[in-house]
Protein backbone atom coordinates (compact mmCIF):
# COMPACT_ATOMS: atom_id res chain seq x y z
CA UNK A 1 0.00 0.00 0.00
CA UNK A 2 1.61 3.25 -0.92
CA UNK A 3 1.58 6.17 1.37
CA UNK A 4 -1.61 8.33 1.11
CA UNK A 5 -0.59 11.74 -0.50
CA UNK A 6 -1.11 13.86 3.19
CA UNK A 7 1.08 11.77 4.80
CA UNK A 8 3.73 13.15 6.35
CA UNK A 9 6.87 11.68 4.56
CA UNK A 10 8.66 11.74 7.56
CA UNK A 11 6.72 10.06 10.00
CA UNK A 12 7.23 6.44 8.65
CA UNK A 13 6.53 5.20 12.15
CA UNK A 14 3.01 6.69 11.96
CA UNK A 15 2.22 4.69 8.40
CA UNK A 16 4.68 1.37 10.43
CA UNK A 17 2.20 1.44 13.12
CA UNK A 18 -1.29 2.04 11.12
CA UNK A 19 -0.19 -0.73 8.58
CA UNK A 20 0.55 -2.91 11.21
CA UNK A 21 -3.15 -2.32 13.05
CA UNK A 22 -4.78 -2.69 9.78
CA UNK A 23 -3.14 -6.36 9.51
CA UNK A 24 -3.75 -7.69 13.12
CA UNK A 25 -7.38 -5.95 12.80
CA UNK A 26 -7.90 -7.55 9.40
CA UNK A 27 -6.20 -10.69 10.83
CA UNK A 28 -7.99 -10.91 13.85
CA UNK A 29 -11.88 -11.02 12.20
CA UNK A 30 -12.37 -7.79 12.28
CA UNK A 31 -11.85 -7.38 15.82
CA UNK A 32 -10.64 -4.23 17.97
CA UNK A 33 -10.46 -5.87 21.31
CA UNK A 34 -8.24 -9.14 19.44
CA UNK A 35 -6.16 -6.36 17.43
CA UNK A 36 -5.35 -4.67 20.80
CA UNK A 37 -4.36 -8.01 21.97
CA UNK A 38 -2.34 -8.88 19.33
CA UNK A 39 -0.70 -5.14 18.76
CA UNK A 40 -0.34 -4.73 22.73
CA UNK A 41 -1.87 -1.52 22.71
CA UNK A 42 -5.78 -0.50 24.29
CA UNK A 43 -8.95 -1.33 22.20
CA UNK A 44 -9.19 2.73 22.20
CA UNK A 45 -5.48 2.75 19.97
CA UNK A 46 -6.56 0.64 17.67
CA UNK A 47 -10.12 2.30 17.45
CA UNK A 48 -7.89 6.08 16.97
CA UNK A 49 -5.66 4.16 14.16
CA UNK A 50 -8.70 2.60 12.38
CA UNK A 51 -10.02 6.52 11.81
CA UNK A 52 -6.57 7.48 11.28
CA UNK A 53 -6.50 4.59 8.60
CA UNK A 54 -9.72 5.81 6.97
CA UNK A 55 -8.88 9.73 7.05
CA UNK A 56 -5.46 8.76 4.85
CA UNK A 57 -7.03 6.31 2.62
CA UNK A 58 -10.59 7.39 2.58
CA UNK A 59 -11.52 3.62 2.70
CA UNK A 60 -13.28 2.72 6.14
CA UNK A 61 -11.49 -0.77 7.38
CA UNK A 62 -14.86 -1.44 9.50
CA UNK A 63 -17.28 -1.56 6.46
CA UNK A 64 -17.12 -4.67 4.43
CA UNK A 65 -16.48 -2.40 1.67
CA UNK A 66 -13.86 -0.95 3.22
CA UNK A 67 -11.94 -3.85 4.50
CA UNK A 68 -12.07 -5.50 1.66
CA UNK A 69 -10.37 -2.40 -0.36
CA UNK A 70 -7.80 -1.83 2.31
CA UNK A 71 -7.71 -5.80 2.38
CA UNK A 72 -6.68 -6.42 -1.18
CA UNK A 73 -3.88 -3.61 -0.79
CA UNK A 74 -2.55 -5.29 0.96
CA UNK A 75 -2.81 -8.37 -0.66
CA UNK A 76 -1.33 -6.53 -3.54
CA UNK A 77 1.42 -4.42 -2.03
CA UNK A 78 2.31 -7.82 -0.72
CA UNK A 79 3.31 -9.35 -4.01
CA UNK A 80 4.68 -6.52 -5.62
CA UNK A 81 7.42 -6.31 -2.71
CA UNK A 82 6.02 -3.27 -0.43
Amino acid sequence: MAPPADADPHDSDDLRSALETLRAYLEGSRSIEAAARTLFVHANTVRYRLRRITELTGHDPTTPRGGLALQLALILGRQAGH
